[in-house]
């Protein structure tokens, strides 16, 4: 890691598309510009971390196979149900279904920590 002191209104040069200028230092606290093209994306570290821990959380909860199976079965019906006790027929065996995958996983995650 290099190490750099800056004052207020200087800047530093990553390469030659990158700047990152120092614009207020407060107490423990510095606000930075950054300048760098499109192409590069910028975030402050924190928001990288949150949006992968939602991206991990996300695809552990989600049952792609079960609602890939659940869609085909939906899509594969002739018709689709104008009967309210049949679309909450529908609705009840998704939601059992959701639990029953909810509980495997559940399942399988603490045997594979123990």
């Amino acid at each position: 890691m290099l190490v750099m002191r800056r004052r207020r209104g200087e800047a530093v040069l990553i390469g030659n598309d990158i700047e990152i200028h120092i614009l207020s230092i407060h107490r423990s606290r510095v606000k930075i510009g950054i300048n760098a093209p499109r192409s590069i994306p910028v975030c402050a570290r924190e928001i990288e971390l949150v949006r992968q821990e939602n991206l991990v959380a996300a695809l552990s909860v989600c049952d792609v196979p079960g609602v890939m199976a659940q869609l085909s079965e939906v899509l594969n019906r002739d018709t689709v149900p104008d009967d309210p006790g049949e679309v909450a027929d529908m609705k009840r065996e998704a939601l059992e279904q959701k639990e029953h995958d909810r509980r495997f996983h559940v399942q399988h995650s603490h045997a594979a920590n123990s």
